[in-house]
């Protein structure tokens, strides 16, 4: 027996060891939910080499005694040997997921601790994919990823470029400035693009956030995943990888023809600020923001170092030539960072005459209202155009208190308060380590963050990804024969939509891609679509359906019989489970994205009426419905009905609000209508509670309704 119990522990802990320098991950849900347990140790790195043959060898060395204790073993037992192995080894795998040791290299907060996080009970659903190893990574990969996350806002309709991505990079030493930046991205409705720097970071997205946009990245400096899961601070050996490595993974989105905005995840804008919009039209070719570490000695100019850590980098020659000599300067000068890198080979470009210097966006915004990085230099097809941001609408440390300049101390709160108010977006650079980072955060009220409330207007993340699938489908790299034409029909504007619709589920259906030609009869055959957008067919108000051109003998699409019959055929594989009703909207709401000239009336029309946000649209027609013969239908629908609708759902907001222990409201009620009666039935409703049904609760939240309409037509 003592010989039987000296084979085990030499075994076990061989096996320990290999397990440590192994990676074994088995965690369930988040360290930063409300709830939950997992168990994190970060063993020395020469556990690595010697884990694996350390086993081995002892495993080699105890061959006989193993045989020996085969062989002693009676008959009877032998025969259930294998099934007893099976179930050991399956019983090992469940409690190793159930129970979540995870010994690993690297910690979230720490260099080196443990952390503990339970959750339960688990989901069993997910151990196979905890008993994958991570794929490794590639470039490919990441501008895979980034086509799928291109848009930057999760609406569709709000999206001004849609080759534009949102991309943030992080390692797992970062998970929990990563965590919070995501939410306070999703609050503002965008969507993007994570770039896992180590295999860690790309094994937790991948639970966690299994909907979420990730790529991991193998850097070609070491042609490896690096290996990063630590937070790697300024100076560091191996930061200059992980920053470096960011280069090349937007070098190679930006040679794909997507528009980059890079922003990293310390770096945040306030809420109902859009100035990532404002950068996005910028028309520089590089638009970024100034590393002021002291305001009051800096002076910027065209070879001062600007932050990589966020820019907006439009697809182009010149573009991706600066990023390849800057990727050359890291592989050249590995003491040095990405910023320096880059920056050394954007003055090269300055001094030779193909980088263009602009700061008139500034120094001219309060005569001309320029918006942020607009240029009105010419240049040549070999130029390119670089544009700094105002340092104080988009501050970075300095502005948050960071130990960069020394002044009296109570001045400098007083600087850091009028700085911070001052500022549309935040940079936590200048500051070492992440508690300093986090301690910032929570003095300039950026850090909490919490999902909205199940009542508040969102998009779904299925919708998202489901316009998203429709868009490159429709829009592909190269252009094919089987192009067909979305011709017009009769009917009012909402008829040609439907119809336009249907045709568009099925080309999609059959695997073709979609064009648009001729007009919408007088809602586009008119003057001031001619002047507006120069065009008089769908381009007047909505994007084109597709970038592929109808030229000569193209097909007619046909209107399909049974929309319902096209709509499951055109889905994407992975949501093919959402019922037609889903796609119909998804196929209509993808073919009536507004163009940028319906989006700019769009957004005056919703300041005029101070329109924040719409909980609840309505539209009641009073008019041609009850007398019109061709738009007839039978028995007149009364405001009352719709009112009582919206009671109906504004009660289930309020129990959903209330459930989540979060208070929510006031609503607003957005009445489209051809009857002034009807507006003023509505207005009436919501001052006297809007609540005739009784269904809400006494006391609840305030309802206004925005009835824009003033007469009867």
């Amino acid at each position: 027996w003592l010989g039987w119990l000296h084979l085990v522990l030499r075994v076990g802990l061989a096996f320990f060891v290999c397990h440590c320098s192994g990676m074994l991950d088995a965690e369930l849900g988040s360290p930063y939910n409300e709830t939950g347990l997992s168990i994190y140790i970060t063993p020395p790195n020469w556990l690595v080499v010697v884990g694996v043959p350390a086993l081995a060898f002892t495993l080699w060395r105890s061959r006989r005694e193993l045989l020996q204790c085969w062989q002693r073993i009676p008959p009877n037992y032998r025969r259930h040997a294998p099934a007893t192995a099976i179930g050991f080894i399956a019983a090992v795998v469940l409690a190793q997921a159930c129970f979540l040791l995870e010994i690993d290299r690297g910690a979230r907060k720490k260099d080196y601790g443990i952390s503990i996080f339970l959750l339960w009970p688990p989901d069993l659903s997910k151990i196979q994919q905890w008993m994958s190893p991570a794929p490794r990574g590639s470039i490919s990969d990441c501008v895979q990823a980034a086509r799928v996350a291109s848009g930057v806002w999760a609406d569709p309709w709000m999206r001004d470029d849609d080759k534009a991505v949102f991309v943030t990079a992080a390692n797992m030493g970062y998970v929990e400035i990563l965590e919070n930046w995501m939410c306070h991205m999703r609050k503002q409705q965008l969507t993007f693009l994570v770039v896992a720097m180590d295999e860690r970071m790309f094994a937790y997205m991948a639970r966690n956030h299994p909907d979420q946009a990730t790529c991991l990245f193998k850097t070609s400096r070491t042609d490896q995943v690096m290996d990063l899961a630590r937070p790697k601070h300024w100076g560091q050996p191996g930061f200059n990888d992980l920053t470096c490595g960011k280069l090349e993974v937007v070098r190679a989105m930006l040679a794909a023809g997507l528009n980059v905005l890079f922003c990293d995840a310390d770096a945040r804008a306030k809420p109902g600020r859009d100035i990532f919009r404002e950068v996005i039209n910028a028309t520089c070719d590089y638009t970024y923001q100034q590393n002021v570490g002291d305001p009051s000695s800096y002076v910027p100019g065209p070879e001062m170092e600007g932050n990589t850590g966020f820019y907006f980098a439009r697809a182009g020659a010149p573009m991706v030539e600066l990023f390849d000599a800057a990727i050359q300067n890291c592989i050249d000068n590995t003491d040095k960072d990405d910023q320096t890198n880059f920056w050394y080979a954007l003055g090269k470009r300055y001094r030779d005459g193909t980088a263009l210097y602009d700061n008139s966006s500034i120094t001219g915004a309060r005569m001309t209202q320029r918006a942020a990085g607009q240029t009105l230099l010419k240049k040549e097809a070999r130029q390119m155009t670089y544009c700094p941001l105002d340092m104080r609408r988009f501050a970075t440390g300095w502005a948050m208190g960071a130990q960069t300049y020394q002044v009296d101390p109570l001045q400098r709160d007083a600087a850091v308060r009028k700085s911070v108010l001052e500022a549309e977006f935040l940079h936590s650079n200048f500051m070492s380590g992440l508690e300093m980072k986090k301690k910032h955060w929570r003095e300039a009220g950026l850090w909490e963050c919490k999902t909205p409330p199940a009542g508040t207007p969102a998009i779904r993340p299925e919708f998202v990804q489901a316009a998203a699938y429709l868009y490159r489908k429709f829009n592909p790299e190269k252009c094919g024969a089987d192009v067909s034409i979305l011709g017009f029909l009769g009917g009012g504007m909402g008829s040609q939509i439907q119809m336009v619709s249907s045709k568009l589920a099925s080309v999609c259906a059959e695997g073709g891609l979609p064009a648009t030609q001729g007009h919408l009869r007088a809602y586009t055959a008119n003057p001031q679509c001619q002047a507006a957008v120069g065009d008089n067919g769908w381009a007047c108000f909505f994007k084109t359906v597709g970038s592929c051109k109808a030229e000569g003998g193209h097909e007619q699409a046909a209107v399909a019989d049974m929309v319902s019959s096209v709509l499951i055929p055109c889905a994407s594989p992975e949501l093919k489970h959402m019922r037609d009703a889903f796609w119909w909207g998804v196929v209509q709401a993808y073919a009536i994205r507004p163009s940028a000239t319906v989006r700019r009336h769009l957004a005056d029309f919703r300041r005029q009426h101070s329109i924040d946000a719409i909980h609840i649209a309505l539209h009641v027609r009073l008019g041609d419905k009850a007398k019109d013969r061709y738009s007839f239908q039978a028995g007149v629908i009364g405001v009352d009905k719709y009112l009582e609708q919206a009671e109906k759902m504004l009660a289930r907001m309020e129990s959903a609000c209330a459930s989540g222990g979060v208070s929510c409201g006031p609503y607003t009620i957005y009445i489209a209508t051809d009857a002034s009666s009807a507006a003023i039935a509505a207005l009436e409703w919501a001052s006297q509670g809007a609540n005739t049904l009784g269904v809400r609760k006494k006391g609840a939240f305030p309802v206004r309704v925005v009835a824009p309409t003033g007469t009867e037509t």
